[in-house]
């Protein structure tokens, strides 16, 4: 959970690691507030500086090199140490479609699990957004996508400073500079494994911008929602509304699985016919993508998923 430390009252860090697996007494690691306080003093700076923040919402170090996320690997780490695995809840799509998307998911560095959903945004309005509401050791989301479909981490705020908030103690997904939404979130249940446990959670309403996705912490700012890519699924059953963050590979990823969504969940047919497809893309400026495809019969519903993913 990177609950917050305190040594003699005052705030000393968060908790981010594992030192060791299947052992009955537990031992961990933390992040120092030194280092969590870093991440807070990167994104003050940048604020200062007009122009810091590159539009495309990666930092100046990130310019350049590839735009994916940074899967943690336990080679980065002193053997002892593991980073606290950190499980991405999809909710609003189905076990199939959860299954379907899961390597490719991983292949971006995100560890998903199907149990979890949305909750309501009441759990957490917009009038509760005071430093007395977001205090330590309470439990956020990080969400990648919002709205019926969703896809977000959970983890806990190591410290509140006025609008500022620091959760966490590890990285989201290592991204540096970022536009992400921190949303309300529960804990539904934690399931206890001497491998690695993991959290079920909930998210609810967004609650405040993630402008740092750093090693020692996530860093958020009250006030202010992201940009966000909106994306609508028309089906003859349901429409299907969310909204993505803007990355170029996951915008992509998290646009596929509401089309797969859409496609599976429609489908009354089952697999055994194909299934038609229309894209419209409006871009900033009034410029727009038509496209459109059909794919026929049970080997083309299969390779019309493929192409989706």
């Amino acid at each position: 959970m990177a609950a917050p430390l305190y040594i003699n009252g005052k705030f000393a860090g968060a908790l981010s690691y594992q030192v060791q697996r299947f052992e009955t007494v537990r031992f961990a690691g933390f992040t120092s507030a030194a280092d969590l306080y870093e991440v807070r003093r990167i994104a003050m700076d940048l604020n200062t500086r007009p122009g810091a923040l590159p539009a495309s919402g990666l930092s100046p170090s990130t310019m350049g090199r590839s735009t994916a996320p940074i899967p943690r690997h336990r080679n980065q780490y002193p053997d002892t140490l593991e980073p606290l695995s950190l499980v991405f809840a999809l909710g609003g799509i189905s076990p199939n479609v959860a299954a379907w998307l899961a390597e490719p998911l991983a292949e971006l560095g995100l560890n998903t699990t199907a149990l979890g959903g949305a909750m309501s945004p009441s759990a957490l309005s917009a009038n509760d957004l005071e430093g007395r509401i977001l205090s330590p050791g309470q439990a956020v989301g990080a969400a990648l996508a919002i709205g019926d479909i969703a896809l977000a981490g959970t983890g806990t705020i190591s410290s509140v400073d006025g609008n500022r908030v620091l959760a966490f103690g590890h990285p989201l997904l290592g991204l540096g500079t970022v536009e992400v939404p921190m949303t309300a979130a529960e804990i539904v249940a934690i399931l206890p494994s001497n491998l690695s446990s993991f959290k079920i959670a909930n998210t609810g309403a967004v609650i405040c911008t993630v402008r740092q996705d750093r090693l020692s912490a996530i860093y958020g700012e009250l006030g202010s929602d992201p940009p966000m890519v909106a994306g609508k699924v028309h089906t003859p059953q349901r429409t299907l509304n969310f909204s993505t963050v803007r990355h170029p590979r996951l915008t992509p990823m998290i646009m596929a699985t509401g089309l797969s969504q859409a496609v599976l969940g429609s489908n009354d047919a089952g697999l055994s016919e194909g299934f038609a497809l229309r894209v419209d893309v409006d871009f900033p400026g009034g410029e727009s993508l038509r496209m459109s495809r059909l794919y026929a019969g049970p080997q083309g519903f299969k390779v019309g998923l493929e192409g989706l993913v």
